[in-house]
């Protein structure tokens, strides 16, 4: 960058610092997701101390599990405290269904009325539909500008997982409640945000007169991955049961809804068949009993598999010691607007990426980038073409993975776009 671009980025920087402190120019944050689970901690705080950082006024409305609390509230206050940011957040509750996020929302609507008048809203950011239902109303009370971050199609999304059956009538009142509230935000926000192009591309076609969109994926801090792991390769590998001469296949993060488990054992399996030296680690919070039951169930062997739970900060060290990453995702209806966060983190440790399409914009980037193999879980034919192109294919090096990872799901960038969203609503 020369000297007059990095000139004209702090004049900018200053700008919004001194636009908040005119107009006292909070920025309300509301997520139903909490801020000490796992993906507050990858895909929620990092975003939010980094725009403090570059002189937002930043609240924070979220819904807290109480376990999760104590194991990592004061850890997150602290955090909070240092970098400027207020935190006001309920306790979530789980049962009964649909009741008990009518009740969470209330507590939360309740908790933001009462810093309206102490801290008034110039932005009130809206992450994934529950929260926006809230922030939408309140932007029109106020006169604060709304920002729908939509995190994906969530209705269709629920109904493809298997949490709503369309076929009860009652979940089928629900999601066309929430569909027809969607298709409200695209039109009636004063910006969007999708994880995907070609989440806009479907946007574009359910809502031809939706708001200004930016395309912000799951993204990632780079610098975390840019340490030399080789020592901690081989120590993990040795305290995995595993050696040197393993080719170590992992999936990292949650289990369940719409990840399809088995398949990727399926792929395992035949990728061992040919590799006798092939492993499987799981790197995930998911109950151990799914993962051990759906290996059984296809005959894969426990002396073949890992399973180990894995804060955040030490995704790195872990991923470093493996060969490649898998993902497998249903698409259904809601595939255009997915991105999973552990695609950036498996290029940034340098992992060639196992993965299907028709999955958000990762069929693009893999053909783009040649960072992986493509596959049709669906499809065994599918599989064993992928086997043998792992057997057979020449990756380019780790710093060129982490490159693309920096290029594709940088934090830096992410953070310069969502800058750029909130200048124009100040």
């Amino acid at each position: 960058m020369d000297k007059y671009s990095i000139f004209r980025a702090c004049i900018c920087r200053l700008a919004v610092y001194l636009a908040c402190m005119k107009t006292d120019g909070w920025v309300y944050f509301l997520s139903y997701d909490g801020l000490t689970d796992p993906l507050g901690q990858s895909q929620i705080l990092p975003y939010m101390e980094g725009l403090a950082k570059r002189g937002f006024k930043l609240m924070i409305f979220s819904c807290e599990k109480k376990n999760r609390f104590g194991l990592f509230g004061s850890e997150i206050q602290t955090r909070l405290k240092k970098a400027g940011i207020e935190w006001e957040f309920i306790y979530y509750t789980k049962k009964p269904p649909i009741l008990s996020t009518l009740y969470d929302l209330f507590r939360l609507k309740g908790r933001i009325n009462r810093k309206l008048k102490s801290h008034p809203p110039q932005i009130i950011h809206g992450r994934s539909v529950l929260p926006s239902l809230i922030g939408f109303r309140i932007s029109v009370k106020t006169g604060a500008r709304f920002l729908f971050d939509m995190r994906g199609f969530w209705a269709d999304e629920k109904a493809d997982a298997g949490y709503w059956n369309l076929k009860n009538p009652i979940y089928r009142r629900v999601y066309s409640f929430f569909r027809k509230k969607e298709l409200l935000f695209f039109k009636e926000s004063h910006a969007l945000v999708s994880l995907t192009e070609m989440g806009v591309k479907r946007i574009a076609k359910e809502c031809p007169s939706h708001a200004e969109a930016t395309v912000i994926p799951c993204s990632l801090d780079v610098s975390g991955f840019k340490k030399d792991f080789s020592e901690e390769r081989e120590k993990l590998r040795l305290e995995w049961g595993f050696n040197s001469g393993n080719k170590i296949l992992v999936y990292a993060g949650s289990l369940g809804g719409r990840y399809r488990l088995s398949e990727m054992f399926l792929f395992f399996s035949k990728w061992h068949a040919k590799e006798p030296e092939a492993r499987f680690v799981f790197l995930s919070n998911s109950p151990e009993k799914l993962i051990r039951e759906t290996a059984s169930a296809l005959n894969v062997s426990s002396d073949l598999y890992r399973i180990r739970t894995v804060v955040f900060s030490e995704m790195p060290r872990n991923l470093s010691a493996c060969d490649f990453g898998i993902f497998f995702y249903h698409p259904g209806n809601s595939g255009e607007g997915v991105s999973p966060t552990k695609f950036g983190e498996y290029l940034a440790a340098g992992l060639p990426v196992i993965a299907n399409p028709d999955l958000g914009d990762v069929e693009d980037i893999v053909k783009r980038t040649g960072c992986g193999i493509l596959v049709n879980p669906d499809s065994l034919e599918s599989m064993n073409d992928a086997v043998a192109k792992m057997e057979r294919e020449k990756f380019r090096d780790r710093d060129y993975f982490l490159k693309v990872a920096a290029e594709e799901f940088g934090m830096e960038k992410a953070l310069d776009k969502y800058e750029s969203v909130y200048q124009k609503l100040m």
